[in-house]
């Protein structure tokens, strides 16, 4: 959990350039069925063959109680849970882990979406997956926006 909000971190700072957004209260609404968007930014887990690819689109559910926030992926498959956050938005977490296909070492899979200036249904947002498979540790990120479509 650590490792995934020294990621963030930097990447709050990396989405918060753009457009997008109002000055929401910190009791703004973000529930509802919206479109993610992004670009790779980072990718040092493949090298220059990477087979991710350049751009990532996916529709999520958000569901908030106050300033819980739950995102369900759009095969209801994977489920993110957090918070809001004073950059009018949120940001929301998942982590898994199990034994690496080729290396055998236990895994940590750390994914997260962060949304900002979302309040008016239009955010800067980022999708993070952070892997650590003993000592070594990788990155992809995408950088884009999010659209609420319901």
């Amino acid at each position: 959990m650590k490792t995934i909000y020294l990621l963030v971190c930097p990447l709050i700072f990396l989405i918060s350039c753009g457009g997008g957004g109002s000055n929401g209260s910190p009791k703004s609404f973000y529930g509802g069925i919206w479109q993610f968007t992004g670009t790779k930014v980072i990718d040092d887990c493949n090298g220059p063959n990477s087979p991710i690819p350049n751009t990532f689109t996916t529709t999520v559910t958000i569901n908030q109680n106050g300033e819980n926030v739950v995102v369900d992926s759009e095969n209801g498959a994977t489920t993110y849970v957090g918070t809001t956050n004073d950059k009018d938005g949120f940001s929301a977490e998942q982590n898994s882990s199990g034994v690496g296909a080729t290396s055998g070492l236990i895994c940590t899979n750390s994914t997260a979406y962060v949304f900002e200036d979302a309040s008016d249904g239009e955010a800067n947002a980022a999708y993070v997956i952070v892997t650590i498979c003993g000592s070594k540790q990788c990155t992809v990120a995408f950088k884009g926006t999010a659209t609420r479509i319901s």
